[in-house]
C-alpha cells in the first residue's frame, strides 16, 4: 500500500532550518520520521512537497541529503552510546570489585555497591531504551531515503 505525506511550504521558515539555510527545518524532518512510524514495513512511502514559495530549490536533493546526514548523526550516536555502554560497565564492574576488599568501613562498602550497580543499570538502560530508539529512527530515515519524492507547486 502506498502511503502520502503532504508538506505544505507557505513559509521559508518551514523548510529551512533556522541557522543553516543548506539544511531542511529539523521540524520537518521529526514530523516526517513521526508520521512515518506509523506506516507498515511493507507500506511505499510517498513525499509531496506542495510549493508555494516559488523558489528555484531543488527539495528533493536539499530533503534526501538532510535526511542522509540525520542518519550519519544517528550512527555516530550509536557508536558513542556502545562507548559509553562499555565504560558503564567496566566502572561498574571495577567499582564493585574495590567494594569487596573494604571490610572496616561497612557504609563505605555499600555505598561502592550501589554505585556499581547504578552504573550496570544505566548501561543497560542505554541498550535497551536509547538504542532502541534510535535504531527504530534508523530504519524510518533509511526507509525515507528510498522514498519517491515529488514537488508540486500550488
Amino acid at each position: 500500500m502506498e502511503r502520502v505525506i503532504e508538506i505544505d511550504l507557505f513559509n521559508k521558515d518551514d523548510l529551512y532550518e533556522k541557522y543553516n539555510k543548506k539544511n531542511v527545518s529539523r521540524d520537518l524532518i521529526d514530523y516526517i520520521v513521526k508520521t512515518a512510524m506509523f506506516f507498515g514495513k511493507k507500506d511505499k512511502i510517498k513525499i509531496v512537497f506542495n510549493d508555494s514559495l516559488n523558489e528555484n530549490v531543488d527539495y528533493i536533493e536539499l530533503f534526501k541529503k538532510t535526511i542522509q546526514d540525520e542518519y550519519n548523526y544517528s550512527l555516530r550516536k550509536h557508536r558513542y552510546n556502545n562507548i559509553m555502554q562499555i565504560i558503564y560497565l567496566l566502572l561498574g564492574i571495577l567499582i564493585l570489585f574495590i567494594s569487596n576488599f573494604l571490610d572496616n568501613s561497612i557504609i563505605f562498602q555499600e555505598l561502592l555497591i550501589i554505585g556499581g550497580w547504578v552504573l550496570i543499570w544505566e548501561m543497560i538502560e542505554l541498550e535497551i531504551f536509547t538504542d532502541l530508539e534510535e535504531q527504530k529512527k534508523r530504519r524510518i530515515l533509511k526507509r525515507l531515503l528510498n522514498s519517491e519524492i515529488i514537488e508540486r507547486d500550488i
